[in-house]
């Protein structure tokens, strides 16, 4: 449908470009079938990478919002939660382009309801990983000032691969 069009284009153009940097040109030279649900997650990963990343909300809350946005990407339905975190966290993004990305998490959310069900649920399995180390950064990394480290070595394999090695696989 040409709505369906309008909301992954607008997406995948500007608001991928301008959050994405080189990923941007790379998702346009994959197999067409793979462009959207890259572009897809990669947004999706912004967006929370962006919510775990604001520094001036408390950590507890960062947490809260990141467990929320996992439970409606999990769920594919957001409403309300969308709505709160949008006018939360939209107007604290300093940079231009992550704040669109916010602002954009509704139309996100529509096109993740709107691509096919085994894209949609490969998106789902990725930032379900990827969501769970960030909380884990969250709790592990509370004091920026502080360094810490893994006590064991399966725990920096698993940390590495939650938020990073993931999103290869994927």
């Amino acid at each position: 449908s040409k709505l369906k069009m309008s909301v992954a284009d607008s997406l995948r153009g500007p608001i991928l470009r301008s959050v994405s940097r080189s990923f941007y040109l790379s998702v346009r030279i994959l197999p067409k079938r793979l462009r959207d649900p890259i572009a897809l997650g990669y947004l999706l990963a912004r967006a929370s990478d962006t919510i775990a990343d604001t520094t001036d909300v408390p950590t507890e809350s960062r947490a809260e919002k990141l467990r929320a946005l996992a439970a409606a990407i999990h769920n594919g339905s957001a409403d309300e939660m969308i709505v709160d975190l949008v006018s939360s966290f939209a107007p604290r993004q300093k940079d231009v382009s992550e704040r669109a990305l916010i602002e954009a998490l509704p139309q996100v959310f529509e096109w993740l309801n709107q691509i096919d069900s085994s894209d949609r649920a490969d998106v789902q399995a990725v930032l379900e990983k990827i969501n769970r180390g960030q909380l884990n950064d969250l709790e592990l990394f509370r004091d920026a000032k502080q360094v810490v480290a893994m006590e064991k070595s399966n725990d920096l394999d698993e940390y590495t691969y939650l938020v990073a090695g993931s999103a290869g696989e994927f």
